[in-house]
């Protein structure tokens, strides 16, 4: 990790910055004053070099850029006689130049924390256009290869493997492709008088070279085979070739959140104070922001909730916009009015406390080189500054680079570049005469789709052969990149992602970034209710107090819209005139229709304030303006919310009646597992595309290939043909685990070439290594050595299971909804105040709304106690012997009470705790006691004739992989994550718990899941499991073998710690079963049993 950096770079101009060393500048033999001998031992001072921690051999992640401290120019932390290094330093340098045989990893790893012991910026595999570099020093431009000992004795020699190249040679197509990027960035084009320098070394010797910064010619070699006898000789050669004076600003950190977290925390306070006039414009603002929210069901469900996250919306757009004008002008201070004066985020300038907020954070921002660190440094920010808990509710699940750029790469081939490239050259600045080309992400979110889009073009064999200014060549890209978002904030974190992948800024401006904030499904454009709606002559725009602004359709489409309509609300809001030219520049028919909107914005502007209505109103037009120019090209990550997760009433309508009208609504039991990820798919080809032909790529939930609420949408693909190839990512899990993760891409139109030769429409994405997926940071070369592409295996033939009654159902009822957890489960229960009663603390709940609420304490009757199994408890063959508590307001007679608050007080807290957080949906249960005997389930559970006998089995309604148990439940309460059934016998329960545990029937169970992860009661419609036959040896076979596997299983779990979660007690008792060949014998009689679903 990157400890943070302190602010001694926060500068008014450049000329304060580091003083840049020439090629002819004296090298400076110095070592920080706080590593020499006479240094105090743990004293550091924040002006002195701070301990680092160790690195972790074989961590092939970036450990930077680690950044100077001091400020001090040169080496930090000071200076000192060369002669008299500290015993640490000392230690340090053996341990690199030791001559005994080790991984290269390991040489890299002790330079890079030699170099963290001088506090120099330095990244380990640092990615080039070249390949991946050992070490990189980016502010002093020095690469350094590592090699095994002996395999850099010569620099020249050809190296096994590698292509026929040398050591030497490897050094300088890494150094040079950088160079060349460099030489690409305009912002960089001051810095270009500091020498490169080239070190190779195995840690015994070391090669090195100067190159010039220009022509990448050699200069000199600075090192030839130098080989140090001791550590006081190789400090003082290597430190002044890596301690020289650092260019530029510092890099940003991949992950720079810890350095604005206090700038957050400080704005809210000041949203806190304000009062008076500047509460009610500030009002207005929200209201908009919140209309956003709302628009794609992203609306906080309480005021505590609102206010926090408008406030750190306000921090991510005041940080966009800084990035924005540090990539633009970094030489210039930022001027918080400018930046900051309009949209819902100019709230902030209102006070005198908010405009000095603004001046530090805007400044702290511009102190960071924003541009070289790779991938989308933008998103941590959202990521962690947002609940994460809110952001999965609203289905915002962020990509990770690889994926991204693996799909763009995909999908924008090299024809299709070099088309585009002379289309945007050809049309100028001129949108309007760039019809039917460009790519686009309607889900935009922070923008990795699009940077990576960018990057894919500006590099382009098209692009680069033209020989273009970086200016020009960013115009060229900002023409064919197109965004929309509908989230206030996600839209501004993507127009700097855009600009921070183009080298410089484009030609007409930041205007030229072509990222919108709006709906893009335009769900709501005849909607009476809506803030925006087109019709055939004006685009209407209905304010917060319910005015109207209607803007002439002519106006909108102009090719200066922008800029006239920022002059039209300037003009409104000093009062004056619209400006002739404006005027004219719309047809004479419009004119009257333009100057009415005119003088409803001036009354518009007294009622409700100014700042925000050149923002709102540009930004809700952009998809429609998009959807009248056309582009040819759609990659994206769609939002993955089902109708379940939508809670706001009027939105759940709104999207199923537009799903109805666009003939994907599939209704019934899939109703609530409707995903409105279809919607983007299908609806935007018809808005957005030039051609039916054009090809897309999209990122969506595995269940788009199997479950039931995306059949109508299998189906329309299926008769347009539109499907070319989808790629199943289950193996890969790049979101991590859970149902809500598994995902697939699906190509339109055309194939991509990921299989080779063995094409195919479905593909399946394998993982070369079992322990090693890609990791949200690797590089996509790096991500697709890890991956294999095949042909998907074609399906088991799906059979009904003879447990199926007449009706198709199966007889396992799922478990009760014992939730919200704080207000319904025990963890600490100990002896009440009086006989038969208990004092109980409920446990905290992990989603939202209710994890707000701290755990409660009260006292209940003993009676209403009972364990709870979840699906965390259930093991293959076992189940947890320590429970959590369920708090059951049971009767006597064991049925639930009508009036449980009569008997316990506590139950009337519970309760109002409830109705305060409850969901407003229709089908949301008004009380606490309904709302855990939702559907009866904890009714039916109450009454356990038989029960001490092990004759129920439960397996869970979801999981990577079937486990099954039986039990003799007695008073357990079996959770909702729980199906469960009482067999006929103990024999037919352990038969039951054998197959579904067989490691041979898991592809049978996995493929008979309509919905992501949900294994639900589809195993049973799915696997023609007979029914149970004591006189059958297959399936006495079956039975005896689970009993065994039961003592197995109970063993491995009184071995393992308390504590050890689900998945690891699960693959333990899974490994003891395949190595005492149980499951082996399992699998030979399950195979007599179901012998054409059985993998053998």
């Amino acid at each position: 990790m990157q400890r943070p950096l302190g602010r001694p770079w926060l500068r008014r101009s450049r000329a304060a910055h580091a003083p840049v060393q020439g090629h002819d500048s004296p090298p400076c033999p110095m070592i920080p004053a706080n590593l020499h001998r006479n240094a105090s031992r743990n004293t550091f001072s924040p002006m002195e070099l701070r301990p680092v921690p160790a690195r972790n051999a074989g961590d092939q992640k970036p450990r930077g850029p680690r950044t100077a401290s001091t400020g001090h120019p040169g080496v930090p932390g000071g200076s000192g006689p060369m002669d008299d290094p500290s015993d640490e330093l000392l230690a340090l340098a053996n341990r690199v130049m030791r001559r005994t045989r080790r991984p290269e990893d390991n040489i890299r790893q002790e330079i890079g924390r030699l170099l963290d012991a001088f506090d120099v910026e330095n990244f380990l595999t640092y990615r080039t256009d070249g390949g991946p570099a050992d070490i990189y020093l980016p502010r002093r431009r020095v690469f350094i290869e590592t090699k095994s000992i002996g395999l850099a004795d010569d620099p020249d020699r050809p190296q096994s493997g590698e292509n026929g190249e040398s050591p030497r040679q490897q050094l300088e197509r890494y150094l040079h492709s950088e160079r060349q990027l460099e030489l690409g960035m305009l912002s960089l084009e001051t810095d270009g008088d500091l020498r490169w320098t080239g070190l190779l070394t195995d840690g015994a010797v070391w090669h090195g070279w100067h190159y010039d910064p220009d022509t990448g010619a050699t200069l000199n070699q600075c090192l030839d085979s130098f080989r140090p006898a001791t550590a006081e000789e190789l400090l003082g050669r290597i430190v002044p070739l890596v301690t020289r004076a650092a260019i530029g600003k510092p890099w940003i950190p991949a992950n720079p959140v810890s350095i604005f977290e206090p700038s957050v925390a400080h704005l809210q306070k000041i949203h806190e104070g304000i009062k008076g006039r500047v509460a009610k414009r500030t009002d207005t603002k929200r209201q908009l922001w919140l209309e956003m929210l709302r628009t794609s069901n992203m609306e906080p469900d309480s005021e505590a909730a609102r206010q926090s996250l408008f406030v750190t919306h306000s921090f991510l757009v005041t940080l966009a916009r800084g990035v924005m004008h540090t990539l633009a002008h970094p030489a210039n201070d930022p001027d918080p009015g400018a930046l900051l004066g309009d949209g819902f985020v100019s709230w902030i300038l209102e006070t005198t406390r908010g405009r000095n907020w603004a001046r530090d954070t805007l400044g702290l921002i511009h102190g960071y080189e924003w541009r070289r660190q790779r991938g989308d440094v933008m998103r941590p920010l959202y990521e962690q500054l947002v609940d994460p808990s809110a952001r999965q509710d609203f289905g915002e699940y962020y990509t990770p680079d690889w994926l991204a750029e693996l799909m763009v790469r995909e999908l924008l081939d090299e024809d299709w570049c070099e088309t585009a490239v002379e289309a945007a050259l050809a049309a100028g600045g001129d949108a309007t005469h760039l019809k039917g080309r460009g790519v686009l992400d309607p889900t935009c979110g922070s923008g990795t789709f699009l940077f990576h889009a960018a990057k894919r073009i500006l590099h382009s064999a098209a692009l680069a052969r033209m020989n273009l200014t970086p200016t020009r060549r960013a115009s060229v890209v900002a023409r064919l990149v197109n965004g929309v978002d509908v989230h206030p904030v996600a839209a501004e974190i993507a127009r700097t992602t855009v600009l921070r992948a183009l080298p410089a800024e484009p030609e007409e401006g930041k205007a030229a970034i072509r990222v919108y904030e709006g709906d893009a499904l335009m769900t709501r454009a005849d909607d009476d209710t809506s803030l925006f709606r087109p019709t055939n002559g004006e685009l209407r725009f209905r304010t917060p107090r319910g005015a109207d602004i209607a803007l002439p359709r002519s106006f909108v489409v102009h090719q200066a819209f922008a800029d006239n309509l920022r002059r039209l609300v300037e003009a409104a809001r000093d009062g004056a005139q619209i400006p002739a030219d404006i005027l004219q520049a719309v047809p004479s028919a419009d004119r009257k229709a333009l100057a009415r909107a005119h003088e409803d914005l001036v009354t518009v502007i007294r009622n409700e304030g100014n700042s925000v209505w050149t923002w709102y109103i540009a930004n809700t037009t952009g998809p429609f303006l998009i959807s009248e120019r056309k582009i040819d090209r759609i990659v994206a990550n769609p939002p993955w919310v089902s109708m379940a997760g939508i809670q706001a009433t009027g939105r759940k309508r709104a999207l199923e009646s537009f799903a109805k009208r666009i003939e994907l609504w599939t209704g019934g039991r899939d109703a609530p597992h409707f995903d409105i990820a279809q919607l983007f798919v299908k609806h935007c080809r018809d808005l957005y595309l030039s051609g039916d032909a054009d090809p897309a790529a999209w990122l969506v939930k595995r269940s788009a290939l199997s479950a039931g609420g995306w059949t109508r949408f299998r189906n329309w693909q299926r008769d347009s043909k539109v499907l070319a190839q989808s790629i199943d990512l289950l193996a890969v899990q790049p979101f991590g685990g859970g149902d809500a993760r598994r995902c697939c891409i699906l190509f339109e139109r055309r194939p991509t070439a990921l299989a080779g030769k063995r094409r195919g429409k479905e593909l399946v994405a394998a993982l070369t290594s079992p322990n090693r997926r890609p990791d949200a940071m690797d590089a996509l070369d790096e991500a697709l050595g890890l991956l294999a592409f095949r042909r998907a295996p074609p399906k088991l033939r799906s059979e009904p299971s003879q447990y199926l009654n007449a009706q198709g159902d199966a007889p396992f009822r799922q478990g009760a909804s014992i939730v919200p957890k704080v207000l319904t489960v025990a963890d600490e229960v100990r002896q009440g105040p009086r006989r038969g009663e208990a004092s109980v603390r409920t446990v905290r709940s992990r989603h939202a709304p209710w994890n707000v609420v701290e755990p409660l304490s009260g006292t209940v009757p003993k009676s209403w106690l009972r364990p709870l199994l979840s699906s965390t408890n259930l093991y293959p063959f076992a189940v947890a012997v320590d429970l959590a508590q369920a708090i059951v307001p049971e009767h006597a007679r064991g049925l639930l009470l009508e009036q449980p608050g009569t008997v316990a007080e506590f139950w009337h807290e519970l309760e109002d705790v409830y109705e305060d957080l409850r969901g407003q949906g229709r089908s949301t249960p008004r009380t606490l006691r309904k709302q855990i005997d939702f559907s009866a389930k904890l009714s039916r559970q109450l009454d356990r004739t038989g029960a001490g006998r092990k004759r129920t089995v439960l397996y869970p309604k979801s999981g990577d992989i079937m486990r099954a148990a039986r039990v003799a439940p007695r008073t357990t309460i079996f959770e909702d994550t729980i199906y469960y059934w009482q067999a006929r016998s103990d024999g037919e329960a352990a038969f039951l718990v054998g197959l579904l545990n067989a490691p041979g029937l898991r592809r049978a169970f996995a493929e008979a899941r309509t919905s992501g992860r949900h294994f639900d009661k589809n195993p049973w419609r799915s696997v023609p499991v007979p029914r149970f036959d004591p006189d059958a040896p297959a399936h006495r076979a079956v039975a005896d073998l689970a009993r065994k596997a039961e003592r197995a299983a109970a063993r491995c779990v009184a071995a393992l710690e308390h504590g050890t979660g689900q998945l690891a007690t699960s693959n333990t008792i899974r490994d003891a079963l395949a190595t005492n060949g149980l499951f082996d014998s399992l699998d030979a009689a399950a195979g007599d049993i179901l012998p054409d679903h059985v993998d053998r």
